[in-house]
């Protein structure tokens, strides 16, 4: 008996028109002021931190995670990902990853466990917030 991969995936990109390293300084020097999710704490979070993240109508949608593993490269890639916990809504085991690269791109690659949300809705809300931290960081100074 073979037994399907419960999990599904997705790939986004936004421009954001800053280097990897002015990134990492901004979202060093206040990270709640960029990343556009109710729960996220002003200074960057360490390794296995935990995120009571919340996002949707009234924050009712329960996003919590782990802070995961940073990466960098000198000064053309500056990544960082999110584990979630048994209580985010995306299910455990989940991942998400944030990549800026040289191109002055976002790219967040997410692995969710909840097959009910494989819809357009729930992508929908994805892009919605993924752009919404692009375009603040692409207005930061």
């Amino acid at each position: 008996m073979v037994l399907a991969d419960p999990f599904w995936t997705y790939s986004y990109k936004f421009k954001t028109n800053k280097t990897p390293t002015k990134v990492e300084t901004l979202l060093r020097s206040c990270f709640s002021c960029y990343v556009p999710i109710s729960g996220a704490p002003r200074n960057f979070p360490v390794k296995n931190q935990l995120l009571p993240l919340r996002v949707g109508p009234l924050n009712m949608f329960n996003m919590e995670c782990r802070m995961g593993g940073v990466g960098k490269v000198n000064g053309s890639l500056f990544q960082y990902s999110f584990t979630a916990t048994k209580n985010h809504l995306d299910g455990l085991g989940s991942s998400i990853s944030f990549s800026f690269r040289s191109d002055t791109y976002l790219y967040v690659t997410a692995k969710v466990g909840n097959a009910w949300l494989n819809n357009a809705q729930y992508k929908g809300g994805a892009i919605q917030a993924w752009t919404n931290y692009a375009k603040k960081l692409s207005a930061a100074k």
